[in-house]
């Protein structure tokens, strides 16, 4: 896994899955949520 910060300063756990999608779990501000990037690094709920 791999951790980043984002724009809103809040840390996302992220790591590739098998058809190259960015997957994790942001946690910061007291929220939670599961998101995946495609690889064109659009964002999917």
């Amino acid at each position: 896994m791999t951790s980043l910060t984002n724009a809103r300063g809040d840390v996302e756990t992220y790591a590739y899955n098998s058809n190259g999608w960015r997957t994790g779990v942001t946690n910061g501000r007291g929220y939670a949520r599961t998101y995946a990037y495609t690889p064109r690094g659009e964002c999917t709920p």
